[in-house]
């Protein structure tokens, strides 16, 4: 059992990237390994990647919700910077996109990470306005966003669509090539800082056996705490709900063994 953390990346494709095209290549590639390394640092997450790029030509979805360790390198094939950029139709549809997909889903977190060289210019179907009354309804369900941006007053440029994590970069090789460091930095303590899973379980009257951080047991008109190495229910229902904070895949693997020895059931 795993959170999941969707990593949605919305990407300028405009003409003006061209002077970066290569740099922002190879620093979307590093951001990948960055994430793929934060699910090997953390047994307890499962990482998946949406990519979307934008020009005024076309707004296209490279990556949708693919596992980062299936996603393939960004390439000059993949990223062609061209025409002006409609960033409020590119944000507007991404975030409409998996916001639907995710409707049906639980525990999981969202971030989502806006580049850009420039201002918004060219949409026809989203405005600041709509924008920012989506970004604020995401927020109330936990997404974070992040906006990086050159070549504007990044953060007077985000609080208009409330957006308050900024980071400001030079558009030259040199200056991108540095974002991009910060940004997967940045990203790798955002990872680390996760709480730790939540795990729903259903345990019989006999109890559990193993090394639990915490136990939290939900009843009818109240709630019990245990920690320890052994833990067997006080209460008079045969079977109750339980929710564990357990630090890392390996010792779900233990607590999953643990309760099916039991007869429970996750």
């Amino acid at each position: 059992m795993s959170q999941r953390v969707y990593n949605l990346i919305i990407l300028d494709e405009s003409g003006s990237m061209s002077i970066i095209e290569k740099q922002t290549i190879s620093g979307f590639n590093e951001t990948i390994q960055t994430i793929s390394a934060a699910q090997r640092k953390h047994e307890g997450q499962r990482h998946f990647v949406s990519l979307v790029v934008f020009n005024s030509d076309s707004i296209r979805t490279v990556f949708d919700k693919v596992s980062v360790d299936v996603v393939s390198e960004l390439t000059h094939e993949t990223y062609r910077p061209n025409c002006c950029t409609p960033l409020y139709d590119a944000m507007g549809m991404a975030l409409t996109k998996l916001r639907y997909s995710l409707s049906e889903t639980d525990d999981y977190k969202v971030l989502v990470t806006i580049i850009t060289d420039g201002e918004e210019n060219s949409s026809s179907e989203y405005d600041g306005r709509l924008i920012k009354k989506m970004v604020e309804e995401l927020k109330t369900k936990g997404w974070v966003f992040t906006y990086i941006g050159a070549n504007q007053n990044v953060e007077k440029v985000a609080a208009t669509i409330s957006v308050t994590n900024v980071m400001s970069f030079e558009s030259t090789p040199c200056g991108t090539n540095q974002m991009f460091a910060k940004e997967s930095a940045s990203r790798m303590r955002f990872f680390d800082s996760l709480p730790l899973l939540r795990v729903r379980i259903t345990l019989p009257p006999e109890g559990l056996h193993g090394n639990f951080v915490s136990l939290a047991v939900v009843a009818p008109g109240q709630r019990q705490r245990r920690s320890g190495q052994h833990f067997v229910p006080d209460l008079d229902q045969h079977i109750v709900a339980v929710e564990a904070d357990i630090p890392g895949q390996r010792a779900i693997g233990l607590l999953d063994q643990q309760i099916g020895a039991f007869g429970g059931k996750t």
